[in-house]
């Protein structure tokens, strides 16, 4: 599910305008625009990758960096999910192991405990018998 999840956030035909704004967050961290004194080359730039988008001019080299930089993120993504699955499954399995060794040993206790207190029965169980039968032969 998380898998596809991800393959659908960063599907550009059905969430362009997501996966584009996270390409120019990037750009924007990376300091393309840095030496630009207003907006007008990032609103051209947008403008323009817009229409390649829709299919109105055809694929830019921009473009196409654009769609190999959301390959790249989807496959880093996925790989991150599918690290983080198996860490939490080792760390469910390792819990699972901790609480069944807890119960173990609790079953241990319990099972000595039930055992000492057959004992302990058993003792007065032999007690008792051999007072019934020394007051049984009193009082003959």
């Amino acid at each position: 599910m998380v898998l596809q999840d991800i393959m659908d956030q960063y599907d550009i035909e059905e969430h362009f305008d997501y996966a584009f704004s996270m390409y120019c967050n990037f750009l924007e961290r990376e300091g393309k625009w840095n030496l630009c004194e207003n907006n007008v080359s990032k609103n051209n730039f947008r403008c323009r990758m817009r229409k390649v988008h829709k299919g109105d001019i055809d694929k830019t080299k921009e473009y196409k960096k654009f769609e190999l930089w959301i390959e790249k993120r989807k496959v880093q993504e996925q790989k991150d999910a599918e690290r983080r699955a198996i860490k939490l499954s080792s760390v469910c399995e390792e819990k699972d192991k901790e609480e069944l060794l807890k119960r173990a040993f609790r079953i241990r206790q319990l099972e000595e405990e039930v055992q000492s207190l057959k004992d302990q029965l058993k003792n007065e169980y032999k007690l008792r018998m051999e007072l019934m039968e020394k007051y049984d032969s009193d009082s003959d």
